[in-house]
């Protein structure tokens, strides 16, 4: 056997040699698996088991200091909020195992997204955050949430099964030229989102309440208005003809002819609105 320079055959010197060697070797093992573990734990306490994103308080700690390095900049930060829509109706038929792969797709479809100065993390079960460091945020949301395909995501469940999935998701954005409360940036956009998401299951309910007569009438409308644009002729001269009439009632026609008219324009533009309000929500 050979240490330094001699060479010991079973002496009492090698032997002694041989044994502090083994431990030292056992000792850098053991200190490096120590080390490891305590990465695991301290990546435990901000990441998400599920997901791999950061959870809240790593999601908080790594925006918080991202926000920080851009204050003065004269960047915006965003807080994007992203909510599975379906996803109790998925674990009740379909069972957890893919309500989990769900929120899987989910979370990986929102990474892919995401570029430089961008960040996620899992809020709680199948909520997302998305924090955002952008000269120009709402056109950097456009493009996020514009990548969602209509006809939902789609996600394969562990039987094999294609599922599509559908979001609701909402923003809220301040200026960089000071400090912005990033508490109440992420408060904000959680009561945005879930504003919307009321709407949307309040427009549901409404539709479940209406007969397939009623539906078919709605559909054909909203097609109708679809296609007609604001900058098609069509709209032009409908608007231009509505200008004109309202002129001429008003000026030539006798004022006890005036008020019903009124009325009915009143009406004509509310049903107007509430449908624009309908494709809006559609959207």
């Amino acid at each position: 056997l050979n240490h330094d320079n001699d060479v010991e055959i079973y002496s009492r010197k090698c032997r002694l040699w041989v044994r502090d060697a083994a431990q030292g070797i056992e000792s850098f093992y053991r200190t490096k698996l120590l080390l490891e573990l305590v990465d695991r734990i301290k990546a435990d306490q901000i990441r998400d088991t599920l997901t791999g994103l950061y959870n809240y308080v790593g999601f908080y700690e790594r925006f918080k200091a991202l926000v920080e390095q851009n204050v003065g900049t004269g960047d915006s930060v965003a807080v994007v909020m992203f909510d599975l829509s379906n996803i109790k109706s998925i674990n009740s038929e379909f069972g957890r195992a893919a309500g989990d792969e769900a929120i899987i797709t989910l979370s990986r479809f929102i990474s892919r997204s995401l570029k430089e100065n961008e960040i996620c993390g899992r809020l709680c079960n199948d909520e997302f955050l998305v924090g955002i460091i952008n000269s120009n945020t709402k056109k950097r949301f456009e493009e996020i949430v514009g990548a969602i395909p209509e006809a939902g995501i789609t996600c394969i469940l562990p039987s094999g099964e294609d599922l599509q999935i559908f979001v609701h998701y909402a923003m809220q954005s301040e200026s960089l030229r000071t400090a912005p409360n990033i508490d109440y940036l992420i408060n904000s956009a959680v009561n945005a989102k879930n504003y919307k998401k009321r709407l949307r299951q309040q427009k549901i309910e409404e539709y479940s309440e209406m007969t397939q007569d009623e539906i078919k009438k709605l559909n054909d409308r909203l097609e109708i208005i679809k296609k007609e644009s604001v900058f098609s002729p069509t709209m032009f001269f409908k608007v231009l003809t509505l200008i004109l009439s309202i002129f001429f009632h008003l000026f030539y026609l006798p004022n006890y002819t005036i008020r019903p008219f009124i009325f009915q324009l009143k009406k004509r533009i509310l049903n107007k609105v509430k449908m624009s309000f309908v494709i809006h929500m559609e959207r």
